[in-house]
């Protein structure tokens, strides 16, 4: 009788926010259910299906449940907002890359981590993309840390994309463009923090000759410390991770689909 009740109640919440979960609506906030003022609810469920299945999918991998297997969500860090084409996508492939950039990069399982200084994502913002933008394209790997697809011209519905980030206007933007966002008032906080750190580091440069100008660093990732983007990078992939890790099953889903190893192993065992 608990057990059915308890079924009942999870229906009607589900039911309540089917139309924001599913897309029909993304700058649409309750913050009553939503809690947070600049994520939208549909930012708070990962991309495995139906709302329903949206529900249950996201409680399920945080609860390390036996969720029905699904393909993982396509994660993508950003240093600007993704060019929006005269249809209204999202563009989310270079489409007509040159020879060295003729590839797609995502990862499945956590946002990118950044190995060094030079190669450093971690002050970046990150797009979740539902994986049926990617349907119908064959990959080349789909390794949790370096799934991509060559030659690829991939573009996401508004409706198939979240933002992550702590940038108020990059998110108020995204909203209006029928996109899902996700955010927190630490990531926001910490982006401010940045902004703050940035600026005034940029102040040395007006005591500089023409000369050291010319050959000094502007950009926002050379003037901001590491530990900044580090704590920004982590409460990213903190606020990401609520949304399900995938699981061994997903990962074997997708090797069934296409025939490539994920190289993921069961920590219960090998791989059969």
């Amino acid at each position: 009788m608990i057990k059915q009740i308890i079924i009942l109640i999870i229906k009607q919440w589900v039911g309540l926010l089917e139309g924001a979960v599913g897309g029909l609506g993304a700058n649409m906030t309750p913050r009553l259910i939503a809690g947070d003022a600049y994520t939208t609810v549909g930012g708070k469920f990962g991309y495995y299906g139906n709302p329903l299945q949206r529900f249950t999918g996201t409680v399920g991998r945080r609860l390390n449940l036996n969720t029905k297997a699904r393909n993982p969500e396509l994660l993508r860090k950003i240093s600007e907002p993704a060019p929006i084409n005269s249809n209204g996508t999202i563009q989310v492939s270079n489409p007509t890359p040159r020879a060295d950039f003729a590839r797609t990069n995502f990862t499945t399982d956590r946002p990118v981590v950044s190995h060094s200084e030079k190669n450093n994502w971690d002050h970046m913002d990150l797009m979740i993309f539902d994986p049926k933008i990617t349907k119908g394209l064959k990959p080349a790997s789909v390794e949790p840390s370096d799934t991509f697809y060559p030659f690829a011209n991939i573009t996401a519905k508004p409706s198939q994309t979240t933002l992550v980030s702590g940038n108020k206007s990059a998110l108020i933007n995204a909203q209006d463009k029928g996109m899902s966002t996700l955010s927190s008032p630490k990531l926001r906080q910490i982006y401010k923090d940045m902004q703050a750190e940035y600026l005034g580091n940029l102040t040395r440069y007006s005591r500089m000759t023409p000369l050291q100008r010319r050959l000094a660093k502007t950009g926002f990732k050379d003037n901001v410390s590491p530990a900044s983007k580090k704590a920004y990078a982590e409460e990213i992939q903190k606020l990401q991770s609520k949304r399900g890790t995938p699981t061994i099953k997903d990962y074997r889903k997708i090797e069934e689909d296409t025939g490539l190893d994920a190289g993921v192993v069961d920590i219960k065992g090998p791989k059969p």
